[in-house]
């Protein structure tokens, strides 16, 4: 049994869990981990005078050469397996495309906890609409991915600094590919369907077209809070090109926006957090109640004395 998937079975179970910002704060890991936790739970934040990096780098995403290169090859392998379904059993493609007529808030609901491609933050009324009917197709959106990927390629032999909006990004895109922005959004999630539809086993071979996925969902999704930055070279001093596309979040709610969301108490603390009343602008969110408590040097070294006993008292019953 895997210990990881067994103590993911057990969460429902659980009356305490205790486990590291990123499974609540990136969605790419809080829809397969954190979607059964309670919408009563109590979320406490600790030591969370850093909440606003772990934000910023749950939404922010880097796109090397390695990566484009590798989800190139992943592409190429959907497209083998695409046409070999067609041939074996084409009804499965024709059911697949049929269910995405009638939209993706019906699917929603038939997502299985493990679930392999999980959506990045979309907004209620894009789940609403249908998939385009550019890449409803499976050799349409294999098509689509590879005219993509190809793009993302051409745009690391700059040798210079390049810094852009996502709206100047998607334009100079649609210039050169005719890639419309509304294909785009839908990415990750027609991504993870056809995962699910194709029976993929190796799963863990198109990690890199799914960050390509992730990328082309959010940079189509947001207007504001991003900025995409190519730099050519490692460090300054550096000759040979190495580039490197950096998909940076700059607004810190964006990520922790669905947590206040969805959960009615949410407790930020931290023994460092400072000025308190930073926090909730930098969150944008509004707060119920701001305590400051003092603690003295002896009350301190009490609860670290407290917190050695039980951590003793729990490794002597481990090893009963």
């Amino acid at each position: 049994i895997c210990p990881y998937f067994a103590v993911r079975r057990m969460m429902a179970f659980c009356d305490v869990i205790i486990y590291s910002f990123h499974y609540l704060l990136d969605p790419k890991v809080a829809e397969q981990v954190s979607k059964e936790i309670s919408k009563d739970a109590i979320v406490v934040f600790d030591e969370a005078h850093n909440i606003d990096n772990v934000c910023i780098e749950s939404l922010s995403i880097d796109l090397t050469r390695p990566i484009l290169d590798n989800a190139y090859r992943c592409v190429n392998r959907l497209a083998e397996k695409v046409d070999e379904v067609k041939q074996v059993d084409s009804a499965r493609l024709q059911d697949e495309y049929l269910r995405l007529v009638e939209g993706l808030q019906q699917q929603s609901d038939e997502r299985e906890a493990e679930s392999f491609m999980a959506n990045p933050v979309l907004p209620d009324d894009l789940l609403q609409e249908a998939i385009p009917g550019s890449i409803r197709r499976a050799e349409h959106f294999v098509a689509f991915l590879r005219r993509f990927v190809e793009y993302l390629k051409t745009r690391m032999r700059v040798l210079h600094v390049v810094a852009e909006t996502p709206a100047s990004f998607l334009q100079h895109l649609k210039e050169i590919t005719f890639i419309e922005r509304k294909p785009l959004r839908f990415c990750a999630e027609r991504l993870r369907m056809l995962v699910q539809t194709l029976e993929l086993t190796r799963i863990d071979e198109y990690t890199a077209l799914q960050t390509v996925a992730f990328f082309a969902t959010l940079v189509s999704t947001y207007d504001k809070g991003f900025l995409l930055i190519l730099e050519p070279f490692e460090t300054e001093q550096a000759t040979v090109p190495n580039p490197i596309f950096h998909f940076t979040c700059l607004d810190a709610s964006l990520a922790i926006a669905p947590v206040f969301e969805r959960f009615s108490s949410v407790i930020i603390t931290s023994g460092t957090i400072s000025p308190l009343d930073m926090y909730p602008k930098m969150l944008k969110t509004s707060v119920y109640t701001k305590t400051c408590m003092q603690i003295s040097m002896a009350a301190a070294f009490i609860i670290c004395q407290n917190l050695k006993a039980t951590k003793m008292a729990f490794s002597r019953q481990m090893d009963r």
